[in-house]
């Protein structure tokens, strides 16, 4: 928002530089005309004194004009004093809570089984493992030697003893050494693709050594540079000392040898060797082929010993080793029999008055089988056949052959696992037997594998050891075979039994509550349903559809401990108040009729609020709380000892339901989190007084920032924070200057008074209604005088206490009303400084240079009359019409002091006299006006304490200007 606003303090600044500015300009009478000055003038008289014009009276108050407001003087202050009043609203967005849907708890059905049988068996995993032996299929192989030593003859005159320097000499030589293997293949590989060298040594293969030795030739070795190759056949992959394949060649270039060296040596690697090309002959694969080496030596030969009997020699040495060989197999046979296990199964928990078992049907029994330890075959070609168990009954599945339990798949699908799921176990054959509350079952699982296809890859290290162990799995998801009891057929010896039910079951809330952002923690919430009454929460049992129950008539038992969160209304039966706080629901001994009277209404419960809250967490996109309440539910169903029992019916179930209506939040009690801030700044606008060029140093203003935050219509308790922010024309934060103001407490419920201003103003404040802050304000309009005043007041609520928020509400208003009085209190440091130009002088002063008059000393003077109680120093520059200063200079003096009026020393004003210097050079030439177009001054204002008057609307200052010419004037009469 844009406010117009002018302070008083840089209003008078503005006043008294405007007063100069007239001054010097605008009052002067123009109408004075040179052509008009008597030409009789004396020669050689001590001064001429031209009158220039009047500056005319006008007052403090005349001299504000329209463009700035609220100027006054303040009696309160007795001072001038700017003031600025403004009111804001702040919207506080009401909290809303959606409806809290969907929280009926689930209730797993509470199944019953009649003794016949458990719901559930256990079941032991089967873990076989057998060996399969390979054929032998060769050793590991390793060649002969690669060795070469050779003396190189030398251009070197045979001299024996000392040489003078030769000069630039040269060694080389180039030769060949032979690469020879020798493997034998077993019949079952067809060819081998790589050899891979290595002892263990090296990471990169079996080490090559290429040493030149200089021997006799080593004292005359002046140091030069050396290429060196060596080339072994193509199918051949070497590895410099780096890490770096480089083909089957490694060279050196251009190395550079220093003088003295003895030898060189050079060490790479022979990594491995594609032998995918090369056919066997007779169960042998035979390689002989050349290895190529040479190298180059341009070096100086200097003076010194030379037995050229001991020649130069070069040296080629490995001792190449096979680490593995990569083969590709023709079709062969393992040891493919079959592995037969023993395997017995055990069911524990077959009550008493079970007298056989023909069959146990299954609902959930998945068993999944898998073959381990042939991973490196990792193929569809190879399979092996698992045979189960006769008296198992399997879902179909693609895999298994029904007839003979046999499930026949590859080894990369046994691997994964196969995953069946047992339909039915027949109990009825020789297999089983049922006694001393157990049924066993006793069988045998049998294994075979295919034969390993042709053309496969692999490695010989992976197939060592001949012997390999493999391992065959039977695993039954989680141990447990759930009974599928209404198709399982058992024999009883008794037909009445009484049975508990639902030992625990535990139905649980889950639900995450989306928040607004402004709630920080809750108490508790006070509820209600869409009709505005207490929430419903009925709870029932049913039997479910289709179910038959076994008996007529059974008698509940229920108790519900519904915690601490839901809080019922007082008054209603059967809930009572533990000891910890828990609200318990109960009743014993209820009639049911399952089979009539499907559905029976055991109570409603009504509940108005919700409380012991968890934590709310941020998730990142917003506030939310995760309510997981499980509510113990225990009881029993208890059949009368004179019902009949239908054996028929096997499985037994009870549904029960816990229903809640939807849940209205109407009011919480809680923290809260608001944070409200203005949406924009309000802004005071200083620029009538900036526009001046005016700046302040160390000016006494203590402004008065007066904040009214009525709070009248939330209840909650806020923290406020005020931002005050000078800013320049170009809208930048003078940030020296800038006043924060955090953490100002303000109270719910009531109208709250903020006053900030320096500490000098506290006793003003002193009451209990008010917050007094003190602030280094006066930094606000220090120095540079701003073009704005922006005013940010942040809000946010405080967040350590509780509070109770109607949330039926849409939204509160926290009004701000505020003023801003600033006083002007001129001390001793006033220092205000006001620049200006003054343009388009080039017509005016060279009229005055076209008259050829040279005078000695020529000057401006100007007498003030003022009765502002201000001193005010003037200092000027000549400027021409590009900005630069002139020839022409102005000598100010010590005089150019305009005194402030002091009453003490009488009268109505205080005269004073300005003299501007125009200094014409040596010869008083005044052709060098005619450069003159401006005149640049500043005009500074201080208060040295002379002067003890109080700054009044009707206080002026008027002058009068006047050309002075001193002794020494030369008038060319006719120029005149």
């Amino acid at each position: 928002m844009k406010r117009h606003l002018s302070t008083a303090k840089t209003v008078l600044a503005a006043v008294v530089a405007l007063l100069t500015a007239t001054a010097l300009t605008e009052c002067v009478d123009n109408t004075y005309d040179l052509d008009n000055i008597s030409k009789e003038v004396s020669v050689g008289g001590d001064e001429i004194i031209l009158p220039l014009g009047k500056i005319n009276e006008k007052s403090l108050k005349e001299l504000l004009g329209d463009d700035i407001e609220g100027f006054d003087f303040d009696s309160r202050y007795d001072a001038y004093t700017v003031n600025y009043t403004g009111s804001e609203s702040f919207v506080v967005d009401g909290i809303k809570i959606d409806p809290l849907t969907d929280l009926s708890p689930d209730i797993d059905p509470v199944s019953f089984s009649i003794p016949s049988m458990p719901q559930t068996f256990e079941l032991s995993d089967l873990t076989e493992e057998f060996s399969i032996e390979y054929p032998e299929m060769g050793s590991q192989p390793v060649t002969a030697p690669i060795e070469a030593a050779v003396d190189i003859d030398t251009d070197i005159p045979a001299i024996s003893g000392n040489i003078p320097a030769l000069g630039m000499q040269k060694l080389s030589f180039s030769g060949k050494t032979a690469f020879e293997m020798s493997i034998e293949v077993a019949p079952q590989i067809a060819t081998i693709g790589n050899l891979y060298f290595g002892d263990g040594a090296s990471d990169y293969g079996s080490p090559v050594e290429m040493t030149l030795s200089f021997n006799g030739a080593k004292s005359i070795n002046g140091g030069g540079y050396m290429d060196m190759q060596v080339r072994f056949p193509e199918y051949c992959t070497l590895t410099d000392n780096g890490g770096r394949k480089t083909g089957n060649v490694f060279e050196v270039k251009h190395q550079y040898v220093p003088e003295g060296t003895e030898y060189v040596s050079f060490r790479f690697y022979l990594t491995s060797a594609d032998l995918s090309s090369k056919p066997a002959t007779d169960g042998v694969i035979n390689i002989s082929e050349d290895i190529e080496y040479g190298f180059t030596y341009d070096f100086e030969a200097v003076s010194g010993f030379y037995n050229p009997t001991f020649k130069p020699a070069i040296k080629l040495y490995s001792q190449p080793a096979y680490s593995d060989m990569e083969v590709v197999t023709n079709r062969f046979t393992v040891d493919n029999g079959s592995h037969s296990s023993e395997v017995s199964y055990t069911f524990n928990g077959i009550p008493e008055g079970v007298a056989d078992i023909h069959s146990i049907a299954f609902t959930n029994a998945p068993v999944t089988l898998s073959l381990k330890g042939l991973e490196w075959l990792g193929n569809d070609a190879l399979t092996a056949k698992i045979r189960l168990p006769k008296c198992f009954t399997f879902d179909p599945h693609s895999k298994l052959d029904a007839n003979t339990n046999t499930l026949t798949a590859t080894l990369a699908e046994l691997q994964n696992g196969i995953t069946l799921n047992i339909n039915k176990m027949d109990c009825s054959g020789s297999e089983a037997s049922v006694g001393s509350g157990q049924l066993t079952i006793r069988s045998t699982i049998e294994v075979s594998l295919g034969e390993v296809p042709a053309g496969l890859k692999l490695h010989l290290s992976e197939i060592k050891p001949q012997t390999y162990p493999v391992t065959v799995c039977a695993v039954i998801d989680a141990s447990t075979m759930e009974v599928d009891l209404d198709n399982t057929k058992v024999s009883l010896r008794e037909h009445n039994f009484d049975f508990n039910f639902g030992a625990n079951n535990t139905p649980t809330i889950t639900k995450t509550i989306s928040l607004p952002k402004e709630i920080a923690a809750i108490e508790h919430l006070s509820v209600q349903n869409i009709d505005g009454k207490d929430v419903k929460t009925d709870i029932s049992v049913s039997l479910p559809e289709g179910l038959t129950f076994p008996v007529e008539k059974v008698l509940l038992d229920f108790t519900i401990n519904l915690r601490q969160k839901i809080h019922p209304t007082e008054g209603q039966k059967n809930i009572e108040t533990a000891a910890n706080g828990d609200h318990i629901f109960h009743v014993e001994r209820l009639e049911w009729h399952p089979n009539t009277q499907r559905t029976l209404n055991i109570a409603s419960i009504f509940i108005d609020r919700i409380e012991n809250l968890p934590e709310i967490t941020d998730n990142g996109n917003g506030h939310e709380m995760y309510i997981n309440e499980a509510f113990s539910v225990t009881g029993g169903v208890t059949v009368p000892s004179d019902s009949g029992i239908d054996l028929s019916k096997g499985k037994l179930q009870l549904d029960m339901d816990i229903s809640v209506e939807d849940i209205f939040v109407k009011e919480f009690v809680g923290k809260v989190d608001y944070t409200i801030s203005e949406s924009e700044q309000t802004e005071i606008d200083l620029s009538a007084l900036s526009d001046f060029g005016l700046t302040i140093n160390n000016a006494a203003l203590s402004p008065i920032f007066d904040i009214y935050l009525d709070n009248s219509d939330l209840d909650i308790p806020f923290n406020v924070d005020i931002d005050i922010m000078p800013s320049n024309a170009e809208g930048d934060i003078i940030e020296q200057n800038r006043i924060k103001v955090d953490g100002v407490h303000i109270d719910g419920g009531r109208r709250n008074h903020i006053v900030i201003s320096t500490e000098e103003r506290r006793s003003e404040y002193e009451d209990a209604e008010t917050t007094f802050v003190a602030a280094d304000i006066i930094r606000l309009l220090s120095g540079e005088i701003p073009s704005n005043l922006l005013l940010a007041i942040n809000v946010s609520s405080d967040t350590e206490s509780m509070h109770t928020i109607d949330l039926t509400q849409s939204e509160f208003t926290i009004v701000c009303d505020y003023s801003v009085d600033i006083p002007l209190e001129f001390g001793r440091a006033l220092d205000i400084t006001y620049s200006n130009t003054i343009t388009d002088l080039a017509d005016a002063f060279s009229s005055v240079a076209d008259t050829g008059i040279k005078v000695k000393h020529i000057a401006i003077v100007i007498d003030f009359d003022t009765s502002i109680p201000l001193d005010m120093i003037l200092s000027a520059e000549l400027l021409d019409a590009a900005g630069n200063r002139t020839a022409t200079n102005i000598n100010m003096g010590d005089n150019c002091i305009v005194r402030g009026h002091n009453g003490q020393n009488g009268g109505k004003t205080t005269r004073s006299t300005v003299v501007l210097g125009l200094d014409a050079g040596e010869d008083g030439d005044l052709s060098a006006l005619k450069d003159v177009d401006a005149l640049r001054f500043s005009l500074n204002l201080r208060n040295s304490g002379l002067t003890g008057g109080k700054l009044q609307p009707d206080q002026v200052i008027s002058g009068r200007a006047k050309l002075q010419v001193n002794g020494g004037i030369t008038v060319d009469l006719d120029e005149l």
